[in-house]
């Protein structure tokens, strides 16, 4: 294990061992649920936006293309 995974490892373990009754597992469960649905959104907004940028890439690259035919 990197240092990175060895330290994000001790924590998960540390707040584990803080949870003592179902309550506090269903909230962190919930928390959990919820941060991983914001992470999915934040994928898909950059996948949509990495898509896009490479669509606006090839359509100036077509308006260049045209520009320079035009010069000859």
């Amino acid at each position: 294990m990197s240092k990175n995974e060895n330290k994000n490892y001790n924590e998960f373990i540390e707040e584990l061992e803080e949870l003592k009754t179902i309550e506090d597992y269903d909230k962190r469960l919930e928390d959990m649920e919820a941060y991983v649905k914001e992470l999915k959104k934040i994928k898909k907004r950059k996948k949509k936006m990495m898509e896009l940028e490479m669509e606006k890439e090839e359509i100036l690259k077509k308006i260049n293309k045209v520009e320079k035919n035009k010069r000859k």
